[in-house]
């Protein structure tokens, strides 16, 4: 079996927890926006950026380095294995700890700059209850990664999403909760998983804490650390300077689209749960460079797919699971859709830093997109709200991604197809334009007037000669293995 089909059958199994991972978002907008107003969102989305940094601060991403060192002890004993994930077990319970007890000390400070004049303390003390429980949730997550556990993972993934979904209806439609109801479901649905997996890993490698592996574990997750902090700048730095301009409702729009357009991102997640553990010997394996050049060339086929989807089809999925007052957020969803593929792209390329264990390289391509974000959110955001938000946030996403591939281009130069990744961009640029003409009134026009350019993207890229003769190939043959499998089509 050839390297390309073990990652796709691989990242297919992942994709199952990503998709499971999704649903809670997709099944609980009809109850968020029946309960919960535009205001409510956009509170919620200011909340949300709390969280993020004040985990990133304490240290979140230590997760990560549980697969290098894992992957690096892989060949040795289970005394070694052992001493990696329960250092790193050890170390996630004490950050957690350490956050929770951060957070609820500064939440009185952190509501009063998050929305002057509201008082949001207890809100964002819930937060930080969801915030503490991710620490031996992720570190769980990453184990199973490292064991190559993709059916375990789908599982805890799951419960986790049953919990939630079970969760926020009751707290929000029986109990009528609001917001609080939002955050104690979120955290219950971390809080019980990742109990279950931090017992399961105790089980299996006990509960011990190796200084020495623990500071080089805290060396290697450090600058992700510090990039992830300043990821989250360019995620969500737009939504400060944004409500300052406009209304609490449509900063929920906006938060709204931004959430559809995330979909992007969590289509590559399936792939880089099996990328990002495995690529270490992947890339260092006979013809790694080639195979990683193909597969940067698919994955940015995938999630252009993905967000020309999002795209033609938004005003559809808005009409059907919100009301009305939020179906002004579809027309954001484009633009932010091919933020997410350009951070896609820029993700895959940064990935070389990992490999050479440059990590401390995350950090400063990520302060190259924080840094054009910064120049662009005041140059656009007061005279063009939303629309500027959404374009500062492409444009530090860019500069990060050329800034990755300068960096990484320097470790080890690969030769990307870039006259193939131009014809995608064309295919979709027309794309994306021709279905702007127009949004028809009625969910079959809607049905119809979507598949028309989904189908037009695909023959666009078969005239602009995209596929090579092996990928057509190989769907041929997919194709007709389908039909034989399938009586309506003439076969068994």
């Amino acid at each position: 079996m050839s390297i390309f089909a073990t990652i796709l059958r691989q990242s297919a199994t992942y994709s199952a927890a990503v998709i499971i991972g999704r649903l809670s978002s997709v099944l609980l907008v009809p109850v968020y926006t029946r309960f919960l107003t535009p205001s409510d969102y956009g509170v919620l989305e200011l909340l949300s950026v709390v969280q993020v940094v004040l985990e990133l601060l304490v240290g979140v991403r230590v997760s990560e380095s549980l697969l290098y060192f894992y992957a690096k002890v892989r060949g040795e004993d289970e005394a070694a294995r052992n001493k990696v994930v329960s250092s790193a077990l050890f170390g996630s319970l004490v950050m957690g700890a350490i956050l929770l007890a951060v957070g609820w000390a500064a939440a009185p400070l952190v509501s009063q700059w998050l929305i002057p004049g509201k008082d949001t303390t207890w809100w964002i003390r819930l937060s930080m209850l969801a915030s503490a429980a991710v620490f031996p949730l992720s570190m769980g997550f990453s184990y199973l990664r490292a064991l190559d556990w993709p059916i375990a993972y789908t599982v805890v993934s799951l419960i986790r999403l049953l919990l939630t979904i079970a969760l926020a209806i009751t707290l929000l439609a029986g109990f009528h909760m609001g917001i609080d109801g939002v955050l104690w479901a979120a955290a219950g649905g971390s809080l019980l998983p990742g109990l279950g997996l931090g017992v399961f890993m105790i089980w299996r490698v006990g509960l011990s804490w190796n200084r020495e592996m623990f500071t080089a574990q805290l060396r290697y997750a450090a600058p992700l650390c510090v990039s992830g902090l300043l990821m989250s700048i360019l995620h969500y730095g737009n939504r400060f300077f944004l409500q300052r301009y406009v209304s609490l409702a449509e900063l929920g729009l906006f938060g709204l689209a931004s959430r559809i357009a995330l979909l992007v991102s969590f289509a590559q997640m399936p792939y880089s749960l099996y990328w990002n553990a495995q690529m270490f010997h992947i890339v260092k394996g006979k013809d790694g460079d080639s195979v990683y050049v193909r597969l940067t060339t698919y994955l940015v086929t995938v999630l252009a797919g993905v967000a020309i989807a999002l795209s033609v089809f938004a005003p559809l999925a808005l009409r059907i699971l919100a009301t009305p007052e939020f179906a002004a957020a579809a027309v954001f969803v484009p633009l932010l859709s091919a933020t997410y593929v350009v951070r896609g792209l820029g993700d895959q390329w940064r990935s070389v830093f990992n490999i050479h264990r440059q990590t401390d390289r995350h950090m400063w391509a990520t302060l190259a997109g924080v840094i054009a974000s910064l120049l662009l959110f005041p140059l656009l955001i007061p005279p063009f709200g939303s629309w500027g938000a959404a374009l500062s946030s492409l444009g530090g996403f860019a500069a990060m991604a050329w800034a990755s591939l300068v960096w990484a281009q320097r470790l080890k130069h690969y030769h990307f197809e870039w006259l193939r990744l131009g014809k995608l961009l064309a295919a979709c640029v027309i794309t994306v334009s021709g279905n702007a003409w127009f949004t028809p009134v009625t969910i079959a026009g809607q049905i119809a007037w979507g598949s028309l350019w989904l189908a037009t993207w695909v023959v666009l890229l078969l005239l602009l000669r995209f596929f090579t003769t092996a990928e057509l190939d190989w769907a041929r043959r997919r194709v007709q293995l389908i039909r034989r499998s399938m009586p309506v089509f003439g076969g068994g």
